[in-house]
């Protein structure tokens, strides 16, 4: 089962950051291809799940992975 965009989200980031803090990121724009799916939880609550595609290539049997462009921002700002 794919990871919720959350927790890829976070994941990605937080590979992105050195652990011993000898750089500071101030910013950061991703554009990212991803398998995108929706579900419903138990509860009845919807969620969005998204992960890295599986295949470099795909087929014209393969769902065509999505693009997600997002950036984040320390303290905010845009």
């Amino acid at each position: 089962m794919r990871p919720t965009l959350s927790a890829s989200l976070l994941e990605i980031l937080g590979g992105l950051l050195p652990l011993d803090g000898s750089i500071r990121v101030t910013g950061l724009a991703l554009d990212l291809p991803l398998e995108v799916a929706c579900k419903t939880l138990p509860d009845g609550a919807p969620v969005i799940l998204a992960g890295p595609p599986r295949w470099r290539w795909t087929t014209d049997f393969d769902n065509r992975p999505g693009r997600i462009r997002v950036s984040f921002a320390a303290g905010g700002q845009p």
